[in-house]
């Protein structure tokens, strides 16, 4: 087993992780297509992709991978997940447990202090460390992610009553009365999304506007500045290689809401989600997933993942969830370290606040998942 920490990532690698994302990889946020082109375009860090290469009959193959990036955290350096904080769900790539042990044991030979957040649960790489041992290791819970199991025959008469399907009808009836009939896109290729893009990114926008018209803190608009770039080269590649799924509700004809999926074979995950106020009395977002579950089979869908956070109109949908975590480990030999950078996020998170006060901003408040979760050291 051959172990390295890159700073830099050459086109042959990309390709390499690339390919294994692709054999062993179940979200999204550990594909190249989304790590790269965050940091690309946002420079924040320096690369520290973590990789194990194995010999096999004169070639180096490579069989684990862990996309990271250091930053200084209360003067330690600290490995993050590249993209974190996204809406994303991380993993570290492996394609089996000898290789997973080997990128652990790397990272600890290294003496590497890591901070991953919106890990699952039961992620290999949470039981990796505990089952090295040699790492100090805390979790602390984050969050919940909804998923819609959708077995082949499902459709949303399976999961619904049937007095919400015909409330759903009616608004569509009520739509075509009125001159606007709803009509469903998808939106898959790179050309449907270069020509549909001005349409996501103004309804997103729409739907800021019309979040701090109403006095509530406005959701991140990862199609705008200073993230719009990287959204749509990430998505520009994920349909260049076929794994980009959008749904589109337009209105006698104009895009007033979308559903922006990734593939991981027959699983989704919902990244974006964006309706234009002019479409909220429609309930949008019920009538996508409704004709996404109508709809699944056709585009060879059995899962249905909401990503994080609960809301009403996802967990009316939801046939199950699971939880998502975030990990800060360090070997022991350094785990002094875990106390020092607990101190200096509690000192950077005041700091936040405090310039949230007297900007005049508000700071976004934590889920409520996240301010009750405490860290579960081993």
């Amino acid at each position: 087993m051959i172990f390295t920490i890159h700073t830099r990532v050459s086109a042959e690698l990309e390709a390499e992780w690339d390919a294994l994302a692709e054999q062993v990889g179940t979200h999204f946020g550990a594909r190249p297509t989304y790590a790269l082109s965050w940091h690309r375009c946002t420079g924040k860090g320096r690369l520290a992709v973590a990789t194990v290469h194995r010999k096999v009959g004169g070639r180096k193959l490579l069989v684990a991978l862990l996309g990271m990036h250091t930053r200084i955290r209360g003067g330690l350096p600290v490995k993050r997940l590249l993209g974190h904080g996204l809406g994303t769900v991380g993993e570290a790539l492996a394609v089996d447990d000898a290789a997973l042990d080997a990128l652990v044991d790397g990272l600890r030979r290294r003496g590497a202090i890591l901070q991953l957040t919106h890990l699952e649960t039961d992620s290999p790489l949470v039981a990796a460390l505990r089952r090295s041992g040699r790492w100090k290791v805390e979790v602390a819970l984050d969050d919940h992610c909804p998923v819609v199991d959708l077995p082949e025959g499902v459709t949303s008469r399976s999961l619904r009553s049937g007095s919400t399907l015909r409330r759903s009808a009616s608004t569509r009836r009520k739509l075509e009365r009125a001159g606007t009939p709803m009509t469903i896109e998808k939106v898959t290729t790179a050309q449907q999304l270069e020509y549909f893009w001005p349409d996501i990114v103004r309804t997103a926008a729409a739907s800021a506007d019309a979040e701090r018209a109403s006095g509530t803190e406005p959701r991140q608009d990862l199609c705008a500045t200073p993230w719009g770039e990287f959204t749509y080269a990430f998505l520009h590649q994920e349909a260049t290689r076929g794994r980009l799924l959008v749904w589109g509700a337009l209105f006698g004809g104009v895009w007033g809401a979308h559903m922006v999926t990734l593939r991981s074979g027959s699983r989704a995950e919902l990244w974006l989600t964006r309706y234009s106020p002019l479409a909220a009395s429609s309930r949008p977002g019920h009538q996508l997933i409704e004709s996404i579950c109508d709809t699944h089979d056709e585009v060879g869908i059995t899962e249905f993942d909401f990503l994080i956070g609960r809301n009403p109109y996802k967990t009316d949908w939801q046939t199950r969830e699971y939880s998502v975590v975030t990990v800060v480990a360090a070997p022991r030999t350094i785990g002094v370290a875990l106390y020092w950078l607990r101190g200096a996020d509690a000192v950077f998170s005041a700091l936040r606040v405090l310039r949230a006060r007297f900007s005049g901003t508000r700071h976004p408040r934590a889920s409520p998942s996240t301010s009750a979760s405490h860290p579960t050291p081993s």
